[in-house]
């Protein structure tokens, strides 16, 4: 297995199945030559599958797919889906259409219409950007003025993954993150599996302990979606079921491999190794079975950060920490370092953010990367 990227720092680098390490441009400040280091490697021979696993690279290599013709397959869509997806806006409106319930949702389209929407709506409600990864600069308001104020936190920069000049305003559902873990040959299932959020960090964020689950009309939900996005390769599609009806609505779509899918592999649905073989062999049979039931933690960094924003410390050790049947984390003593280097370069961001504003996009990916796992 080669990995590829623009920094040594991702844990992936540190793994002992690492067999060949790539240094490559950033995808953001160095597009062009991006592409040309991943054409020489695989010209060499360095991989004959290509997999993105970031929201950049996804979008880039969608886009340049063909540029790989004879040299490595790419699983990954059109990229006129991939930049629907990304649109969190353009994607409640698609899902309109297919028939899904979406979270009533406003628009900030100018600065002048904010406080128009901050005293129509009910609250509380939720703030998020029209673009993004990760539940950065999500955040839950329960007045107006909380609404004004975290608008005005906003950068003015935007960019294909970040974009905060037209953020959402969405009414606030109480319920629980279900998600639709997918894997499509051109509009077609080969792989589905569901799971949901127990704990989440922040709180408008990611998964940080997770479930299996089996929900048929999830499935079916997501399945009719990518079918009309004619969707390749990987995807996420995440629900909220509403507290007391179990009524699911639409919340995004992840158009690349999910950061937990650790949990996916621990169950018996090894997405990325499906994916491969897709691509190598143009197709695989579809499965679905996996094992329901299954939990599993991400305990460092996250346990601390979830412990300090919550102040349930005794409960956050419990939930991470301590072991149980049906219980699985990314703690391996086999393979350390991957995590060893994560808990000590999430140190480093998160020390260096105490002296830096977020006035950027790339301060803000930053931010991401200290709240989402990659694999």
């Amino acid at each position: 297995m080669t990995v590829a990227s623009d920094s040594f720092q991702g844990r992936s680098f540190h793994s002992r199945f690492g067999k060949r390490r790539l240094r490559i441009a950033h995808p953001a400040s160095e597009p062009d030559r991006f592409l040309s280091d991943l054409q020489a490697a695989a010209a060499d021979g360095a991989f004959d599958v290509l997999l993105p696993t970031t929201d950049r690279t996804t979008l880039i290599l969608a886009r340049h797919h063909e540029a790989f013709a004879g040299l490595a397959a790419i699983p990954v869509p059109a990229p006129e889906a991939t930049e629907l997806c990304k649109d969190k806006w353009r994607i409640m409106k698609e899902a309109t259409a297919a028939g899904l319930d979406v979270p009533q949702t406003r628009r900030v389209s100018r600065p002048d219409e904010l406080s128009i929407i901050a005293r129509d709506i009910d609250y509380p409600a939720i703030l998020k950007p029209r673009k993004g990864a990760g539940g950065v600069g999500a955040s839950i308001v329960n007045s107006a003025d909380e609404l004004i104020a975290a608008y005005h936190r906003y950068p003015a920069a935007q960019d294909e993954v970040f974009d905060f000049s037209q953020p959402l305003v969405q009414r606030f559902i109480r319920g629980s993150v279900h998600e639709v873990c997918a894997l499509f040959n051109r509009g077609e299932p080969r792989a589905l599996l569901t799971q949901r959020r127990l704990l989440k960090y922040p709180h408008c964020g990611a998964g940080i302990y997770n479930e299996t689950t089996d929900e048929p009309d999830l499935k079916a939900l997501a399945t009719d979606l990518l079918r009309r996005l004619e969707w390749h390769g990987p995807a996420q599609v995440e629900f909220l079921r509403e507290e007391g009806s179990g009524r699911p609505y639409l919340l995004e779509v992840n158009g690349r491999f999910w950061g937990t899918i650790d949990l996916a592999v621990a169950a018996g649905l090894d997405f990325p190794v499906l994916a491969c073989r897709m691509a190598r062999d143009g197709d695989v049979p579809f499965q679905s079975g996996y094992r329901v039931g299954l939990r599993y933690r991400w305990p460092f960094p996250y346990a601390l950060l979830h412990a300090r924003e919550s102040g349930r410390w005794w409960g956050s050790v419990r939930d991470f920490l301590l072991p149980g049947r049906e219980k699985r984390s990314d703690i391996s003593f086999t393979d350390p370092m991957p995590l060893v280097m994560e808990v000590l370069y999430t140190a480093k961001r998160v020390w260096g953010q105490r002296f830096s504003s977020l006035d950027t996009v790339q301060d803000w990916e930053a931010v991401s990367g200290t709240q989402k796992k990659q694999s």
